[in-house]
């Protein structure tokens, strides 16, 4: 978004932000994280002038970490698995929320070449981190951020898209209570709304044993959700191809506990 930049553009990291640099500040590359994507913090300048960027490139441009996910979701959702169609759902899709008004990450660079895309780094807490603490003790204020997660991701399916990868620990909520999706890499205009909302709380689902704060949290997130949202994407949360993917990961009674509610809405919206 700071402009056109070319196709065949090789530049390392070194090289992109030393064009971007504040005269005399410090430059410096910290691997922050990624399995097969390799995720990195690029630091520069000082004081009132520093900046912070972080670099994904995908390690392998056919993406094995999606395939044996593909064929675990199989029947319930669809994965893009190859490098060129993740970086660049990574990169259409977070201009897209941009341009509906959603929080992404502003877009500083593009190297296909490199199978890079470095964006401005969010500030804030990971919604993993929040999701543990809210099932830990499930207060009105860590309620009430759930909440907000699900109202924003209801304002994403109005837009007309969905995450794919709707994990809590690719939401970030920042120091002015702003929620940002930060990994667009399987989110795609159109998809399969449902599969964000089962996604969310299956797998928030493993960080807990205990169904009644469980419960209180997906009641929580699902009351967001429905400021906007549609209740029949809430109620096919309950049919067995969701929980048959997230059953490998967290504890049945949690899996049959979310389950039941969520068929216990109304499928009117």
């Amino acid at each position: 978004e700071s402009g056109l930049v070319s196709m065949d553009d090789k530049r390392d990291y070194e090289e992109l932000i030393s064009s971007e640099r504040p005269s005399g500040g410090p430059a410096s590359v910290r691997r922050i994280g990624g399995v097969l994507n390799f995720v990195y913090l690029l630091e520069f300048g000082e004081g009132d002038r520093s900046r912070r960027l972080v670099a994904k490139t995908y390690q392998n441009w056919y993406g094995l970490k999606w395939i044996p996910l593909t064929i675990w979701a199989i029947g319930s959702q669809n994965f893009d698995i190859l490098g060129e169609k993740r970086l660049a759902n990574e990169y259409r899709m977070n201009r897209f929320l941009r341009s509906k008004g959603l929080n992404a990450p502003q877009i500083h660079h593009v190297s296909v070449p490199r199978r890079t895309i470095i964006e401005e780094y969010v500030q804030g807490s990971g919604f993993d981190q929040i999701a543990r603490d809210c099932l830990a003790d499930p207060s009105q204020d860590l309620l009430a951020r759930i909440s907000s997660l699900g109202n924003e991701i209801s304002l994403i399916h109005q837009a007309g898209a969905t995450l794919g990868d709707s994990k809590p620990d690719n939401a970030i909520l920042d120091g002015q209570g702003r929620i940002w999706f930060v990994d667009l890499e399987q989110a795609s205009e159109g998809g399969n709304p449902a599969w964000d909302l089962a996604e969310f709380l299956y797998y928030s689902g493993h960080y807990t044993l205990r169904w009644g704060r469980m419960k209180m949290m997906a009641k929580a997130f699902l009351a967001g959700y429905l400021k906007s949202g549609n209740r029949a994407f809430v109620r096919e949360i309950s049919s067995a191809r969701y929980k048959r993917v997230f059953g490998i990961v967290t504890a049945p009674h949690i899996i049959m506990g979310i389950s039941k509610l969520c068929g216990s809405y109304d499928s009117s919206s």
